[in-house]
């Protein structure tokens, strides 16, 4: 009985805790299949069109980086199973002694009775009574024994009924297991393809060193000139401030607005319906040329041609400029947070504008020859610069 109830313990504590995990792991998984499908939407229509451009080069790079994330992901569901594998193995082998030790003391009673059973052997045993009292016990014993026996055999049961279910839940986990098994190996033998794809792109761009680092120069240029945009806003807010802090210049509605911001962390909708980070945030190692760092004060979304830029959150639009070959970049403020999008056409905003979240601002600019729209996003703290992505939603 006490192996019984330790069992039924371990099932509830394993579906809790294993469930959670399992879960967990089931929407990274999911995340990394929605990122690849996207992936591979962007570079159809540069790999018809034979391109080869930094774009490609950067799509390609991020799905390695969501394939990678996709075998991580079922390795560890393996591993979830091997534990349970290895867990439902011990249960069997404890169930199964139990069982045998069931049937051989049910055995031993059944023998024991069947040699006192008759009615003869039964009378003698109560007329033997030395009085009333012990006459009354003796039938106790008898049905203590008739009802002992009855209750083995209930216990049998259960015991058979709980193992004939963990075998049931082992053949499914082992099944389980070599479906896992056959899809990490699909997806080791992409990740090769894809691999190959990239050192292709990487031979093929490296033999112009000299556009790829008149691109490096052009980035540059364009995130100062960023910067000096955010920072002349920021100044002309916080000039309205007695001491030069755009924090005073808040009105409490604004105040609201960053405070339900900052609680939003991870949960900001993605500025795209449909996109990819093709370019992580901070200092970063050059997809191409060796031992060249680039510092990216947000990130890069890729996204396929046509697609609209919307906020992450409510707010109000405060500036709008363009930029010499980065094309327009709007910024947000959303109390003492700013919102920045760079590399948009077809505005649909204006300086004074209040937004909502998900709100259309403008379309993403993209080159003729890929097809593919690139829009860089910032996220700021007043002037400080802070990761997008752990803003986002997953």
């Amino acid at each position: 009985m006490v192996r019984l109830i330790l069992f039924i313990l371990l099932i509830i504590g394993y579906s809790y805790t294993s469930g959670q995990s399992r879960k967990e792991l089931e929407a990274r998984k999911t995340e990394a299949l929605r990122n690849i499908s996207t992936a591979k939407e962007l570079l159809s229509d540069a790999a018809r069109k034979k391109q080869i451009s930094m774009k490609r080069l950067q799509v390609i790079g991020s799905t390695i980086h969501s394939r990678n994330e996709m075998i991580r992901n079922i390795s560890s569901e393996i591993q979830y199973l091997d534990q349970r594998i290895d867990s439902l193995e011990r249960t069997i082998a404890d169930l199964n002694f139990d069982i045998n030790k069931g049937k051989e003391e049910y055995e031993k009673i059944i023998i024991s009775i069947y040699k006192s059973d008759t009615h003869e052997e039964k009378i003698m045993y109560l007329l033997a009574s030395k009085n009333i009292n012990e006459f009354y016990q003796r039938i106790k014993y008898i049905k203590y024994l008739n009802d002992y026996r009855e209750k083995k055999v209930a216990e049998i049961e259960n015991l058979v009924i709980n193992y004939e279910e963990v075998i049931e839940e082992m053949e499914f986990r082992l099944d389980e297991k070599e479906a896992l098994l056959d899809a990490k190996e699909k997806e080791q033998q992409q990740l090769v393809i894809e691999r190959n794809q990239r050192k292709s792109l990487i031979s093929k761009l490296s033999r112009n060193e000299n556009a790829l680092e008149q691109r490096i120069r052009k980035n540059r240029r364009i995130s100062n000139a960023l910067d000096e945009r955010i920072n002349e806003m920021i100044e002309a807010e916080a000039r309205a401030s007695a001491n030069n802090n755009l924090l005073n210049t808040l009105t409490p509605e604004q105040k609201l607005i960053g405070s339900d911001f900052e609680n939003n962390r991870g949960r900001l909708p993605w500025p795209v319906a449909k996109g990819v980070i093709t370019t992580k945030y901070g200092l970063i190692n050059h997809p191409v040329l060796e031992g060249v760092k680039i510092s990216n004060n947000g990130i890069d979304i890729s996204a396929s041609e046509g697609t609209k830029a919307r906020a992450l959150f409510d707010g109000e639009v405060t500036g709008v400029s363009a930029i010499l070959g980065a094309n327009y970049v709007v910024l947000i403020m959303h109390g003492e947070y700013i919102t920045v999008y760079q590399n948009l056409v077809n505005l649909k905003v204006k300086v004074g504008d209040k937004v909502s979240a998900k709100q259309e601002i403008g379309e993403i600019h993209s080159d003729p020859e890929d097809h593919i729209a690139v829009m860089h996003l910032q996220i700021r703290k007043q002037k400080e610069p802070m990761d997008p992505e752990s803003w986002l939603s997953k």
